[in-house]
C-alpha cells in the first residue's frame, strides 16, 4: 500500500516538473524573442544616429 502510494506521489511530482520545464521553454523562447527584437530596435536606432549625423554635418554655425 505505501509503495502505491509512493509510486503516485512520485508520478506527481514528475508531472508537475514537467509541466514546470515546459513553462520555464516557454518563457525562455519569449526571452529570446524580445532579446531579437531589441536587438533588432537597436540596430535600426544605430542607423537613424548616423543618418542623423551626416545630415547635421551640412549644417554649420557662424558667429
Amino acid at each position: 500500500m505505501q509503495i502505491a502510494s509512493a509510486c503516485g506521489e512520485q508520478d506527481s511530482v514528475a508531472d508537475e516538473l514537467s509541466r514546470n520545464i515546459e513553462r520555464i521553454n516557454d518563457s525562455s523562447q519569449e526571452v529570446a524573442g524580445g532579446a531579437d527584437q531589441t536587438a533588432q530596435a537597436c540596430s535600426e536606432l544605430s542607423q537613424l544616429a548616423q543618418s542623423l549625423q551626416t545630415t547635421m554635418q551640412r549644417f554649420r554655425l557662424t558667429k
